[in-house]
């Protein structure tokens, strides 16, 4: 059976803002302006962009919201001004504090809330002001409670959970709801590699063959590149749209697509071609074809990075084999190990 975490580590720069009944809706730059105005000397409550928002906030409450808030606040006047004014006073209080202190979970008298969307997105139900100020600090993440999860975020996670039948991925997940799943494949070292081989990406395009769940293409995209995925799978395509949203990414770039290569590549061209641990799969499922899929790849893509798992191969395979039967006139090994990695090019 799938369990969650109930408290997780969250990128600030992640957190969708809260406060859905607040008039105008609030946006970061109210808060960060104000953490700015403070550096910058300003003394005065009433000219911080953060009092005027609260204002506006309380001065549309009923009567009743404000005598609640006058309570809670331990103050003598239900004046929607003073109440404004008195919450702005403690969270510059609490600004100062983290400013000089550092920032430490027990300052709040409860923790950080967060809801998972159905896109994975992030949406912080308490501890705005905190994390507003963390933003302007300098602050990355902060630990956080998982309040609730989205029932199609819920469906999601039990798809991915239900082709191994545990939390096993076989690419890494950069999203905290999936901190505590093992990774088959961890992919910084090969990242770290790939993208030194290629260079600057920026307005390339490139093909992500079983691109999985799509670490390889975000990670891609992010850094210009126009990325195709192909992935025979519906729930790690599915999951790879998903995660290309939360990462900021459109709907187009990743592009990921539920087809082979065979069915895909002819009249296309690409400027790169991975083929991650896809090739070895595709050899010993159908050995007599083998080169035939390297020309067709090869006729496609000017460079082709090239991962293989070397053990128990049908018929004779060998980097040098590759080339013979590729359009390629050279290689390079960038990784030598259990699976090496090679760069082919024209």
């Amino acid at each position: 059976m799938l369990t969650h975490l109930d408290e997780v580590t969250v990128p600030l720069d992640k957190l969708v803002l809260g406060f859905t009944n607040m008039e105008p809706k609030p946006t970061w730059g109210s808060y960060l302006d104000t953490w700015r105005l403070i550096d910058d000397g300003e003394q005065n409550i009433l000219n911080l962009p953060l009092y005027k928002l609260m204002k506006k906030h309380y001065c549309s409450k009923n009567k009743k919201r404000l005598q609640r808030e006058k309570t809670l606040l331990g103050i003598k006047s239900d004046d929607c001004e003073t109440i404004a004014y008195t919450w702005v006073k403690k969270h510059v209080e609490l600004y100062h504090s983290i400013r000089i202190e550092g920032y430490h979970p027990e300052m709040r008298t409860k923790p950080v809330r967060v809801h998972i969307m159905k896109d994975g997105g992030l949406f912080l139900l308490d501890g705005t002001h905190t994390v507003s100020i963390l933003r302007h600090l300098g602050y990355n993440t902060i630990q956080a409670k998982i309040h609730s999860r989205d029932e199609e975020w819920l469906t999601l996670k039990n798809k991915l959970y239900g082709i191994y039948g545990k939390k096993l991925l076989y690419q890494p997940i950069n999203h905290p709801d999936f901190a505590d799943w093992e990774v088959d494949r961890p992919s910084p070292h090969r990242w770290i590699t790939i993208k030194k081989a290629l260079g600057d990406v920026d307005g390339c395009k490139i093909m992500d063959m079983g691109s999985c769940t799509g670490w390889f293409s975000i990670e891609l995209a992010k850094l210009g590149a126009e990325v195709t995925g192909l992935e025979p799978h519906e729930k790690r395509v599915h999951t790879s749209k998903v995660l290309a949203g939360y990462e900021g990414l459109t709907s187009s770039n990743p592009c990921f697509l539920m087809e082979s290569f065979e069915e895909h590549l002819p009249d296309k061209h690409y400027d790169i071609c991975l083929t991650l641990s896809v090739l070895h799969h595709y050899l010993r499922a159908n050995p007599e074809s083998f080169y035939d899929a390297v020309n067709l790849i090869s006729g496609s893509c000017d460079k082709m990075i090239l991962e293989m798992g070397i053990n128990r191969m049908p018929i004779p395979w060998s980097p040098e084999l590759v080339l013979k039967y590729s359009k390629y006139s050279k290689y390079r090994t960038l990784y030598e190990g259990e699976r090496p990695i090679y760069l082919y090019e024209k």
